[in-house]
């Protein structure tokens, strides 16, 4: 029976001895980002070395917006290990300033200590010139005073008047250096409140962690990766088109400008931007089938007359009869049926940044160049004297790569002048398109009638 026990708690203790996961809380850094038009994939990495047993590995501290279905992990190394699982728990924060916030906080309160301090020196300098005012009206007096009753001393109103006349002078001296240093102080005081506010607004009060199970049988180094999608993040093109009439060319420089505000700060990562388009989905929505009815005929008088009279009469099906004249005609149409329509462009593809990018979670635009591309181009004025009575120049030109050239604001240049902004829409591979270049002033347009020809149709009376 001794021996039954033992046999049996030896082998519960075997089992947890391989069972009982070891938690390891990842030290984890983004290495990878995959930006699409309205979200990113985000790529962590954490290097691990590994004994046999089981390990449950905590990625923590992640955004709350992240979207759950798109959590996944892999791993590659000298270790033999399964992945087993992952778990996704959420935390609610209470808001807590961060060390950078703590900081500024600090910078603005010394700040405004400095501006409180420079309005109490110009409450005073207003004091002190206040009075001198007022002993330069009461000289004023008196001196009036002496030279009706007595001859007045000029050495002594001389001094008098020079005291006076510099102390003015100092005071409103010292008054515009503080008005000046005052404002420094305003400006200084405003880009620190605009970047609280900036690193307040995007202050999470939920996070996420996730921890992965995995079973090691051999020893050796993983590099464990978690991927996921999180939203507030894009991009879109933008491009400087450079024309150059001479070598027949234009040289288009396609950049990506990306924003983001995952809560995330982007460091030293390898950014890809994509033309897929996650949002619309994989599957082909399902068509609806149109059901068209007749029309159930209401048949109401209008000021006594019926459909059919006026119908009879003027050729309408509906109208409204005023003074005996048919007003307001409308002619029956079938209902439009407005359908939700997906746009895709073409076949996605994917633009590696080859150097190491960084990208605040701040917001704010950040430009990165995609491709520097030199096409053949033919030239031509076009002009619509009717609208407009400038010439435009034109650049026919085909897009001879394997990848389009997606819709987005062209920064014209004729040369190295600038000349002013276009718009390109979406252009596929091997697509021919058209490049607005501008007007050209050196070229004048005039619009004028050259020959009147008309004719009278005597049946009808009518002039052509």
């Amino acid at each position: 029976m001794r021996k039954l026990v033992f046999c049996i708690l030896g082998i519960v203790l075997m089992v947890e001895g391989v069972w009982a996961a070891q938690v390891i809380e990842a030290d984890s850094r983004i290495t990878a980002v995959t930006v699409y038009r309205d979200r990113a994939l985000v790529t962590r990495n954490v290097p691990l070395d590994l004994k046999p047993g089981g390990y449950e590995v905590v990625f923590g501290h992640l955004p709350g917006a992240i979207l759950d279905e798109s959590i996944r992990s892999s791993g590659k190394g000298t270790a033999t290990c399964r992945l087993l699982g992952l778990e996704m728990k959420k935390t609610f924060l209470k808001k807590t300033p961060r060390e950078k916030v703590r900081q500024l906080e600090e910078k603005l309160q010394d700040l405004r200590d400095d501006d409180r301090s420079i309005t109490d020196k110009m409450e005073a300098i207003k004091s002190q010139r206040e009075f001198l005012q007022s002993i330069k009206v009461y000289s004023a007096d008196q001196l009036s005073k002496e030279i009706v009753t007595r001859e007045p001393k000029a050495e002594e109103w001389e001094r008098i008047l020079g005291f006076l006349g510099e102390g003015l002078k100092g005071t409103a001296r010292e008054q515009q250096e503080l008005e000046i240093q005052r404002r420094e102080l305003k400006d200084k005081i405003r880009v620190i409140e605009k970047e609280l506010k900036q690193i307040r607004s995007r202050q999470r009060l939920e996070e996420k962690s996730v921890t992965v199970a995995l079973e090691v049988k051999k020893a050796g180094s993983l590099n464990l990766d978690l991927f996921y999608v999180i939203p507030g993040a894009g991009w879109r093109p933008l491009y400087d088109a450079r024309a150059f009439e001479d070598t027949k060319k234009v040289d288009l420089t396609y950049y990506g400008q990306v924003r983001q505000k995952t809560g995330e700060d982007w460091k030293d990562v390898q950014l890809t931007l994509s033309t897929a388009k996650p949002a619309v989905g994989a599957r082909m929505p399902d068509i609806r089938p149109w059901h068209l009815r007749p029309r159930k005929e209401v048949r109401r008088k209008l000021r006594g007359r019926t459909r059919e009279e006026l119908k009879e009469s003027y050729g309408y099906t509906e109208g409204i009869v005023v003074g005996g004249k048919l007003r307001g005609i409308k002619v029956e149409k079938p209902a439009e049926i407005v359908t939700a329509v997906p746009v895709e462009v073409g076949t996605s593809v994917n633009f590696q940044i080859q150097k190491k990018e960084n990208m605040p979670a701040d917001n704010q635009p950040h430009k990165t160049t995609i491709a520097l591309e030199s096409l053949p181009a033919e030239f031509e004025y076009v002009t619509t004297p009717k609208i407009s009575p400038y010439a435009y120049l034109k650049a026919s030109l085909t897009n001879e790569k394997d990848y389009p050239f997606l819709a987005g604001r062209v920064n014209v240049f004729l040369g190295e002048n600038f000349v002013g902004t276009s718009r390109l829409d979406t252009i596929a591979s091997q697509e021919k398109f058209d490049l607005h270049l501008g007007i050209d002033e050196g070229i004048k347009v005039k619009r004028e009638e050259i020959k009147e020809k008309s004719s009278v149709s005597f049946l009808g009376k009518r002039k052509q």
